[in-house]
């Protein structure tokens, strides 16, 4: 009997010695654990700054690179008299002009597809103006199919298909000229534009925003 209570007793002795010493190994794990959580964190947060950085200058590069590629096609068209006199007739409303005259120099040119989008955005664009609204929905298509994000044939496309009544058609171009926009104004804010580009960006964009709420929500703009 003794030496059963003399056994009993042992056991208890090792366990509470056991018991206490896994105690104290946990405890210093926690501490380590609880210790170790800032620098953990910090270094995580570092890891991931360092990739979004690398992701970014990627993206970045990706976005000068095609703006680089487009730029050097159109930048002589812009500087060139032709897009001068362009401006010039648009401002003066002679949108008759600007069809015959972007329709001569396509004939007598072969300029690059870029440029010929160009044209055919601002024959597009006149056609709308004056009224011709399923030739000016041939001309935006046209630009559509060399640009697929063109802002300006995706924008006229919308607005033709407003004036034409057709909402369905009209709904689905504001959404795409949406995000087309929405590309745009972060594409530009990454290269670094100036403000009155992005400023304009939006402009636009809260008016596309404007007219999709109210054809969505029923109401036919004027």
């Amino acid at each position: 009997m003794f030496i059963r209570i003399l056994a009993t007793f042992g056991f208890m002795v090792i366990y509470t010695m056991i018991a206490m010493i896994l105690d104290e190994a946990l405890q210093l794990h926690y501490n380590f654990f609880q210790i170790s959580i800032p620098f953990v964190t910090i270094g995580f947060y570092w890891y991931l700054k360092s990739k979004h950085k690398s992701i970014n200058k990627s993206i970045k590069k990706e976005i000068l690179r095609k703006y680089v590629e487009k730029n050097k096609y159109l930048s002589g068209y812009y500087k060139s008299s032709f897009f001068d006199k362009l401006k010039v007739l648009k401002q003066n409303n002679s949108f008759d002009e600007i069809i015959k005259i972007c329709d001569q120099y396509l004939k007598n040119n072969n300029p690059h597809p870029l440029v010929k989008a160009e044209l055919w955005n601002e024959i597009g664009f006149s056609y709308k103006m004056i009224g011709e609204n399923y030739k000016a929905i041939e001309m935006f298509v046209k630009v559509l199919k060399i640009d697929n994000e063109h802002l300006d044939a995706s924008e006229g496309l919308a607005q033709t298909y407003l004036k034409l009544k057709d909402y369905d058609s009209a709904i689905e171009w504001l959404q795409k000229s949406e995000e087309y926009f929405k590309r745009a104004i972060n594409d530009s804010k990454i290269l670094g534009a100036p403000n009155n580009k992005i400023r304009q960006l939006t402009d636009d964009l809260n008016t596309i925003e404007i007219l999709l709420e109210s054809l969505k929500s029923g109401y036919e703009p004027e």
